[in-house]
């Protein structure tokens, strides 16, 4: 027997040997977690903004939480005091009650880097100011 004569059609008008059964894939509702979603997690801050010539600007900085979009602003409001060459900037999240200067801000030293400029000189420019 060849492989025509192996393969008998039910119908002998039918081309199609057998039809595929055809099964819909089932759809399982998965709720969208915040923990595999980051854009979830984001939440909107509106940073307010008072530069030297009187003007009230507002921002919206996206965040997860509060003092990450505290350092975000505290870096726009930098970088917006590069661009505009003035240090006389104010900024405050909304809702808060006081204001940040842009040029008032000092940087926080942690403990092990105050102990080794205790001991040794880690700034160049007073290394080459005592070189001179």
């Amino acid at each position: 027997m060849n492989n025509i004569q192996k393969k008998a059609r039910p119908n002998h008008l039918s081309l199609v040997e057998s039809l595929p059964t055809f099964r819909e894939p089932q759809k399982t509702f998965k709720p969208a977690s915040t923990l595999e979603d980051p854009d979830c997690r984001l939440q909107t801050f509106r940073i307010e903004v008072k530069t030297s010539d009187a003007k009230s600007l507002h921002y919206p900085i996206r965040s997860t939480n509060k003092m990450e979009a505290r350092s975000q602003a505290a870096k726009f409001v930098s970088d917006m005091a590069f661009a505009f060459q003035d240090e006389r900037i104010a900024w405050r999240l909304a809702g808060e009650q006081n204001w940040t200067f842009q040029g008032a801000v000092k940087e926080k030293k942690s403990l092990w880097r105050k102990i080794a400029e205790y001991f040794f000189i880690l700034d160049e420019e007073v290394q080459i100011d005592q070189a001179k």
